[in-house]
C-alpha cells in the first residue's frame, strides 16, 4: 500500500522508538550517511549462513511446485529440481553480496569510527539458538528496556508446539523451533549441494566467521 509521506510521519512520530525491517538491501552504503549525520540511528545487520539461506529458498521453490501441479519433491530430487547451477548462482550472488557489505563497513568503519557504535552486526543462527539472550542483548544496543511480553512471545514463537498441525505451509508460518530450522539445511541439503555452496561461499563463510 502507497500512502503519502506525511501520513507515515503522522504515525511515527507519536513513537519514541521507530523500528524499520529491510530485506535484502542493494547497497548498505546507502545506510551509511544516516548513521554518520544522525546518531540516534542504529543499524542491526542480520546476516544467515549461506547454506541456510538456500535450503530455504529450494523449499520455497518446493511450496510452488505444489501450488502449481499438486507435486512434492523431497530431499535430492528437489535439489535436481531446482537445479544445481541455480543452486550456485544463488549462492554466487548471496555471498558476493556479503563480501561487498564487508568491504564497504570496513571502510566505512576507517572514516567514520564515530558510527562503529551504532552498528551491530548479528549472525541468524546466534539469534535463533539463544533467542532471549539476543533480545536483551539488542534492546541494549538499541536503548530500549524489555518488557516481559517480549519474552513471552518469544517463548511462544520459538518453541514447537506438537498441537501445531503441520503442512507444507507450516516452515513459512512465524511459529517454529528457531534451534531446528536454523541448521535445517544439514539434514535436508544434499552433500553435492552444501560442496557447491561452501565453494562458492568460502571466502564470505571465512568473514561470518
Amino acid at each position: 500500500m502507497n500512502l503519502p509521506d506525511n501520513v507515515y510521519g503522522y504515525f511515527c512520530d507519536g513513537y519514541p522508538h521507530i523500528v524499520i525491517k529491510e530485506i535484502h538491501i542493494s547497497k548498505i552504503s546507502n545506510l551509511i550517511p544516516l548513521m554518520h549525520n544522525n546518531q540516534s540511528v542504529k543499524m542491526i545487520h542480520l546476516v544467515r549462513d549461506p547454506r541456510g539461506v538456500i535450503h530455504s529458498r529450494i523449499k520455497i521453490q518446493q511450496m510452488k511446485q505444489w501450488e502449481e501441479n499438486q507435486t512434492l519433491y523431497e530431499g535430492e530430487k528437489l535439489e535436481i529440481e531446482f537445479g544445481y547451477e541455480s543452486i550456485r548462482n544463488e549462492a554466487k550472488e548471496y555471498c558476493s553480496q556479503i563480501e561487498q557489505d564487508y568491504l564497504v563497513l570496513k571502510h566505512s568503519f576507517h572514516k567514520h569510527p564515530d558510527i562503529r557504535r551504532n552498528y551491530l552486526f548479528l549472525r541468524y543462527e546466534h539469534l535463533a539458538m539463544q533467542p532471549h539472550f539476543t533480545a536483551e542483548y539488542l534492546y541494549r544496543f538499541a536503548g530500549i528496556k524489555i518488557h516481559r511480553n517480549v519474552h513471552k512471545w518469544i517463548t511462544m514463537a520459538t518453541l514447537p508446539n506438537n498441537s501445531y498441525p503441520y503442512n507444507l505451509y507450516y516452515q513459512f508460518t512465524t511459529r517454529r523451533n528457531s534451534k531446528l530450522v536454523s541448521f535445517d539445511w544439514i539434514y535436508n541439503l544434499s552433500m553435492k549441494s552444501i560442496g557447491i555452496i561452501q565453494q562458492e561461499c568460502s571466502r564470505a563463510m571465512e568473514l561470518l566467521g
